[in-house]
């Protein structure tokens, strides 16, 4: 599993198997944990690939997607968490080579923070 990063504009994009996304999305869930991705990975056409995706539980109104160095950071409380795991579930089952789902605030956003990075979560492909 890979996440890229674009700086300009900035933007970050999941990429992987259908079993790393079930993972990931059991992980948001749960509130909690930290998956390594793939760093040596072609990032085209996006300019660098991130190392991990770190999974927090907090007490907010929203869940906020951040960019920390070299991992992406998920953090909100879990019942909203959830949401964005059925996102990645559904992310994991749809079969679709081009399918794929943008996370991006927007005002009124139902869960999903305002300084949130945006984050294109590409439907997973079978190895």
């Amino acid at each position: 599993m890979i996440v890229a990063l674009s700086k300009e504009p900035l933007e970050t994009a999941l990429s992987g198997h259908p079993d790393e996304y079930l993972e990931l999305a059991r992980m948001l869930e749960a509130g909690t944990g930290t998956v390594g991705l793939d760093t040596g990975a072609d990032p085209a056409p996006y300019g660098s690939v991130l190392a991990a995706i770190v999974v927090r539980e907090r007490d907010s109104a929203a869940v906020t997607i951040s960019v920390d160095d070299d991992r992406l950071i998920v953090e909100g409380p879990v019942h909203l968490l959830s949401v964005l795991a059925g996102n990645v579930r559904g992310s994991a089952t749809s079969g679709d080579p081009e399918g794929h789902a943008h996370i991006e605030y927007f005002p009124g956003h139902y869960y999903l923070g305002e300084n949130s990075v945006p984050l294109v979560i590409h439907d997973a492909m079978e190895r």
